[in-house]
């Protein structure tokens, strides 16, 4: 694949294009939904395979984008409405813990950001969630699964977390735009 140099225009007008994806199983999400409508990103609710957030470029022929191109497989933001939440998927007992490991498995090379809205370390460590999952094999099991499967861990509050989403999918299509990634530019 050719690198392919896009015009600073042209960037901009890919930018303010890009459409978020949510999860159509992603739950409580309207503050993140309102926070998209709110700064005027596009936004459709589809299937993820894995993931509650991703994005995608809309076909633009005039750039070289002859069919939607979708960024699924190589980032993903899973949502955590809190630490129980995370709890609840760490836990060995539940069943829930193989279901969360063959997500990350799913994902494969893809980069995951696992976000967090309530709570944060001094929270984990501290035991301020209500599970019983004692703090030691809660931040051993999180800690783990960091390594493992390359997850990205980040707190951020509830009121940002819109924000967050659609700012991380902005950065990491203008980086792979200044790198000329897409290939599917007819060069000049």
């Amino acid at each position: 694949m050719a690198e392919i140099r896009y015009t600073q225009k042209e960037m901009d007008q890919l930018l303010l294009s890009f459409i978020i994806t949510a999860d159509t199983r992603e739950q409580n999400n309207n503050h993140i939904l309102e926070s998209f409508k709110a700064r005027k990103r596009g936004y459709i609710t589809r299937k993820l395979d894995f993931g509650d957030y991703s994005f995608f470029l809309p076909e633009n022929e005039s750039l070289g984008i002859p069919h939607d191109l979708h960024f699924s497989d190589e980032l993903v933001i899973e949502r955590k409405a809190n630490l129980d939440e995370l709890c609840g998927n760490l836990k060995v007992d539940n069943g829930e813990r193989q279901r969360f490991k063959a997500e990350m498995l799913r994902k494969g090379d893809a980069k995951m950001m696992m976000v967090i809205e309530t709570g944060g370390w001094e929270d984990l460590f501290g035991g301020n969630y209500r599970s019983k999952y004692s703090t030691t094999a809660l931040a051993g099991s999180l800690l783990s699964f960091q390594h493992r499967y390359d997850l990205h861990l980040q707190f951020v509050p509830k009121n940002r977390m819109g924000e967050y989403i659609a700012y991380n999918f902005y950065y990491y299509l203008r980086d792979r735009l200044k790198t000329g990634f897409l290939g599917t530019k007819k060069e000049v």
